[in-house]
């Protein structure tokens, strides 16, 4: 054997302690493959420079790990949302303007009142009608304009009346159209009720 050195048939099976290896000694090449364990791995000793780019798979990531603050702003897109997934509590209040409304049905609105300064009824037949419900709309003071009323089975009941006050105004070529219903009263109390035909002239 020559000065200085030890063949490995010298060497017993784990007859090299720690205290023996130099410090930095132990080069990549030196590593078996697989041969360190996580046991032997330090926490937080892996930094993000060691993770290699798209290795982090779904499989390795824990359920319902990754908080709000691991989320950056804008980065949930339309596909990752699933159809029906955002419910009516995650709404915001008020948080849903007009444009974002493409319809809406009459039987959405329940309550409240809509006031008329606020929207404009159109037909395509130039009729305001107000449909053949036995409870008849109450309409106070309404201008009809160069158009008509028309009503449906149930008539017109009620246009006017001494406690009610109500008058209804119709300009040039207006019409009033009944349809197979009948006109209760017009202008005074039930019973007491007239059709005043009057010319520009008086």
């Amino acid at each position: 054997m020559y000065d200085g050195f030890v063949g490995t048939t010298k060497i017993a099976d784990a007859a090299i302690t720690t205290v023996k290896i130099q410090d930095a000694a132990i080069t990549n090449a030196k590593i078996g493959e697989a041969a360190i364990s996580t046991a032997k791995i330090e926490d937080a000793a892996i930094s993000t420079a060691k993770i290699a780019n798209a290795a982090i798979t779904s499989a390795k990531i824990e359920d319902a790990s990754i908080s709000t603050a691991k989320i950056q702003n804008s980065a949930i897109t339309t596909a990752k949302i699933e159809d029906a997934a955002i419910s009516t509590a995650k709404i915001k209040d008020a948080a849903i303007t007009n444009a974002k409304i493409s319809s809406l049905s009459a039987g959405k609105i329940t309550a409240g009142t809509v006031s008329t300064s606020s929207i404009t009824l159109e037909t395509s037949s130039g009729y305001l009608t107000c449909g053949t419900n036995t409870n008849h709309p109450s309409v106070s003071g309404l201008n009809v304009g160069s158009y008509g009323i028309a009503m449906g089975g149930n008539g017109i009941s009620g246009f006017g009346g001494a406690s009610s006050n109500s008058s209804y105004t119709m300009s040039a070529n207006s019409n009033i159209t009944i349809e197979a219903g009948n006109l209760l009263y017009l202008g005074g109390a039930p019973g007491t009720s007239h059709i005043m035909l009057k010319s520009s002239s008086g």
